[in-house]
């Protein structure tokens, strides 16, 4: 594991293919200026013994469902991969896995991001579900985005979504 990943597991390597030939799309999560995210499902486990060893944590997560952010703006996309790169906190999404599609046809790019999953909606859509909390839940959960936000600060990363 990379030093400093809180015993968390990231693969992150570059595909020159498609994102559909590995996962399935299941339902979609939110769509923006930026593009789509939707719900996918790996379609096989992933051979372990053909992988160079650094990247054998790989093999450690469960290949559960992961949300893939789809986008056809090539350099927002190095940009998002670059710094999700450099990102490893447990209050931060992980990043498992990029591509690129070039479609010769159409004259674009698709990129797509594989992210973990984080089921139970927005920030403010949760927080509208414990609305009658006690008030150490919210204290954790403004102590959990402040954690984070310092770890991005120190990193040299403005965060300007936070979700």
């Amino acid at each position: 594991m990379a030093r400093g990943n809180h015993g968390r597991s990231v693969f992150v390597p570059n595909f020159e293919a498609n994102w559909r030939n590995n996962y399935m799309a299941l339902r979609p999560l939110g769509s923006g200026s930026f593009g789509l995210v939707c719900e996918a499902s790996p379609k096989e486990r992933i051979d372990c013994t053909r992988l160079h060893s650094r990247y054998l944590n790989l093999c450690s997560r469960s290949l559960s469902n992961v949300a893939i952010k789809i986008v056809q703006t090539h350099w927002s996309f190095k940009q998002e991969c670059k710094i999700l790169r450099r990102i490893d906190h447990p209050n931060l999404i992980r990043m498992y896995e990029t591509f690129e599609h070039r479609d010769a046809s159409k004259n674009l790019t698709e990129c797509a991001v594989v992210m973990e999953l984080c089921r139970g909606g927005n920030l403010r859509e949760f927080m509208s579900c414990v609305a009658n909390a006690p008030i150490d839940v919210y204290r954790h959960i403004i102590s959990q985005i402040n954690c984070a936000g310092q770890h991005l600060h120190h990193s040299k990363i403005l965060h300007r979504d936070i979700k």
